[in-house]
């Protein structure tokens, strides 16, 4: 270790002592360092962590004014299983020394001089685990080269989010830097820190720049998430791609509701029009197009392509629905939006609301047949306009908004039709 590594890390160690952090409150819990051995065994063996095989899972928090947990074990996974170890800022929260293959995943370190400790450490796992609170969140160092670091949430460190000291060859990225006081300290290292386009790195609470390109150069028209420029955290490591947004980044269109416009419209007439009215929201982080397909049943109404809405805004779009060709009876009518990239969930992209019934044209009682009480119903209506008393949209053959003499003349013309 050089020398400035050593007084940085004297400087740290000050602090500690000198205790100029948060306390966080402790939780009833282990109280004891677990050692996970070379040979697989527990120590002690009463510590709450249950093995099977080279899986070994949390079962309860542990507290330690030490270590937490020491894993000298290689080619095995440690699950957190959402539980919490916790120090008393000292010690390493997890501390992998000499070993390899190991996949740390699930648990939340808080409360220790170092969270997660590699030295030397390579081919390893760190992925989904809350790593808040401590000096420093993650060390690498003595060569603890083609680590894998992805999925964590590292806030709130009192000195440095990661520390990288003569490390290298380390993936970094999916990972959430939020308000460390540094968020990276890195010293004769080279580093990835992101994976690529358009997965992306990682978000960077301190992060200055702004989306409102997109692509592998981000120099295309459009926001995708992803900043226009670079992190940049020393002339040898940078993120290319970082996220606007925390990880996981979501990707979500839901289409929330499908009504028939004017809202009450049952029935339309044959070879006439009915109109379909369509809520969509995006859900996700990010500026998203899309399309929408309305269908009556199986069949396709209308489609229309490339909706672009902004991340957390609704639309409503109307579809209009042309009955020439579909045969008299009654129709589901429903909505699908078009999955986006990155999307995970799309049970909720397809929404069905209502049954319309196409029949004879002047059939507006929905009862199959044209008859005097549908002439006399229109008749009474006349002169009725959309979102007025009289209104009602049955009544409104032609789909114009309105009843007039038009819609009387329909519904005398095929007056007689049906069984």
């Amino acid at each position: 270790m050089g020398k400035k590594t050593a007084c940085v890390f004297l400087a740290l160690l000050l602090v500690s002592t000198l205790q100029l952090v948060v306390r966080i409150p402790q939780v009833k819990a282990w109280n004891e360092t677990v050692y996970i051995h070379a040979d697989g065994g527990i120590d002690p063996p009463t510590a709450p962590i249950q093995q099977n095989w080279d899986l070994y899972t949390l079962t309860g928090n542990i507290i330690s004014d030490g270590d937490g947990i020491v894993i000298e074990k290689s080619s095995m996974t440690f699950d957190g299983n959402g539980h919490t170890v916790q120090g008393n800022y000292g010690g390493n929260g997890l501390s992998l020394t000499g070993i390899g293959d190991a996949t740390i995943r699930n648990t939340n370190v808080q409360g220790f001089y170092y969270g997660v400790f590699l030295a030397p450490a390579s081919q390893n796992t760190i992925s989904g685990n809350n790593i808040t609170a401590n000096d420093i969140g993650i060390v690498l160092i003595s060569s603890s080269d083609y680590n894998n670091i992805a999925g964590n949430n590292i806030e709130q460190n009192n000195a440095y989010g990661i520390y990288v000291d003569s490390s290298s060859n380390n993936n970094i990225y999916h990972n959430n830097f939020a308000d460390n006081l540094q968020q990276v300290f890195t010293s004769y290292s080279m580093n990835i820190w992101d994976y690529g386009y358009p997965s992306g790195g990682n978000h960077w609470s301190d992060y200055s720049g702004t989306d409102s390109l997109r692509g592998p150069n981000q120099n295309e028209t459009g926001s995708d998430g992803i900043g226009d420029d670079s992190y940049i955290i020393d002339p040898q490591n940078k993120d290319s791609y970082p996220l606007m947004s925390q990880y996981p980044c979501i990707y979500a269109i839901a289409v929330q509701d499908v009504k028939t416009f004017p809202i009450g419209k049952t029935v339309v007439g044959q070879g006439f029009t009915a109109r379909v009215s369509v809520s969509v929201v995006n859900q996700g982080h990010f500026v998203e197009t899309f399309n929408i397909t309305a269908y009556a049943s199986i069949t396709v109404i209308k489609k229309l392509e490339n909706v672009t809405l902004n991340s957390e805004n609704f639309a409503t779009v109307t579809l209009v629905w042309n009955t020439s060709g579909f045969t008299r009876g009654n129709y589901t009518v429903s909505a699908m939006a078009s999955a986006v990239s990155g999307e995970a969930y799309t049970s909720d992209n397809t929404f069905a609301d209502g049954v319309i019934l196409v029949s004879f044209v002047g059939d507006v009682n929905g009862d199959g047949k044209v008859r005097v009480d549908d002439v006399l119903a229109v008749a009474t209506a006349f002169g009725g306009n959309h979102g007025g008393p009289k209104y009602n949209p049955n009544l409104d053959v032609n789909d114009d908004l309105k009843i007039r003499v038009d819609d009387v003349l329909a519904v005398a013309t095929h007056f007689g039709q049906g069984p």
